[in-house]
This record gives C-alpha cells, structure tokens and sequence, in this order.
C-alpha cells in the first residue's frame, strides 16, 4: 500500500471513531453555540468590513505574521469561470497599486524574505489565503507587509499582457500535481461529495 493510501485510510478511520465518540461521549455539546475566543487575541472590525485580530507571540521573537482571508474561492465561480480564484491570486503579486511590475517581490525580499517559504498565497474551496512572514519588527517592514495586504485585498491591478504568462504557469503547477495521488484523492472526493459543487471545483481550476 502507497503511503498516500494508508493515510487516506488512517483518515478515515479517525474520522470513524471521531462519529463513534460524538454519538456517545459528546452527544450533549451544543454545536449551534459560538466558539470561544481566545481572551488574549483582540478582534475589530473596520468600516470598509476587514476584520481583523491581532495577538502577541513571543516565540520566534521580533518577527511578525501577516495573513490576509479573502471569502472567495473556486466554491463561488460559476460553470463559466473555473479556475477564476486561482487565476487571480496569481496576478495579484504581478501589479498592485503600490508595487508594480512584479516589484513586491524583489521589495520583500531585499529586507530578507524568500518567496514560497515566507510570502504566498494559498487558493482553497472556500477562500483565498495570502501570508506574509517578516523577518524583523521593524516598523517599515510592518508597512510594507500591511501594505501588499492592503493591495491584495482592493488594490489589485489586471493586464491582459499578463494572462498568456500566467496561464502557462497554472498549467504547468497542474500537470506537475496530476499524478497517482492526486487522482486518488480526486476520485474520493467524486464518490464521497456527490451531488455537491466540491468536484467540480478544484481550486487550482
């Protein structure tokens, strides 16, 4: 048995015995009740409808997080735009309103970030997940990082000279992933989520 295999196994065996427990043990949690929050992380809400929430971490020391959630992911594209979410969260690190001509990139990493390990983007089902790890507190680090935020979230730029480019990298990251386990996991998701959107819209489109 592949290791893929026996991991998709061993899923679904916790997921079996995590039934069996909440039909025994925690029959009686109340799942309509909100999860609590953690007191130590401090939650607001902007005007423009940005929530944001913000808590201190001591460990790695003087460095700082940033994550940005986008509600829109290939679950909101239509028949017609497939791949729509994917397609976008790659020409968002091209031309933004503060960094053009791919420029965030050489700006990030000429105060010590490397590209793919500590800035990225992630397209799932249900969202779209920009991260950005500083390698300093600094305060002009923390702008700039906020700042690609900021442009990621309404300041993003579309050029039709770069759809062609772009096209045949996202072909290109799906050919590299079409092999045994992907199609495995592709044919579970078509026998398990029959009759819901899930197969239908894989978030690398």
């Amino acid at each position: 048995m592949r290791p893929a295999q026996f991991l998709l196994l061993l899923k679904f065996v916790i997921a079996c015995c995590l039934l069996t427990l909440a039909h025994s043990g925690f029959a009686a949690l109340d799942l309509q009740a909100p999860m609590p929050v953690d007191p130590a992380l401090k939650v607001g809400h902007l005007k423009n409808g940005l929530t944001y929430y913000i808590k201190e971490n001591e460990h790695p020391k003087q460095k700082i997080e940033l994550r940005l959630v986008v509600k829109f992911g290939s679950l909101d594209e239509s028949d017609e735009q497939l791949g729509a979410a994917h397609f976008i969260e790659h020409l968002a690190f091209k031309h933004t309103l503060h960094f053009k001509n791919d420029s965030l990139r050489s700006k990030l990493e000429a105060i010590g970030l490397k590209y793919g390990r500590d800035l990225n983007a992630f397209t799932e089902y249900d969202l779209t997940r920009y991260e950005i790890s500083l390698p300093n507190n600094k305060k002009e680090s923390l702008q700039m990082g906020l700042q690609a935020l900021a442009d990621f979230a309404g300041g993003v730029e579309f050029r039709s000279s770069d759809i062609a480019g772009e096209e045949a990298i996202i072909l290109e990251e799906q050919r590299l992933r079409d092999n045994l386990d992907t199609r495995i996991l592709r044919a579970t998701h078509a026998l398990a989520l029959q009759g819901t959107k899930y197969p239908a819209r894989s978030p690398i489109g």
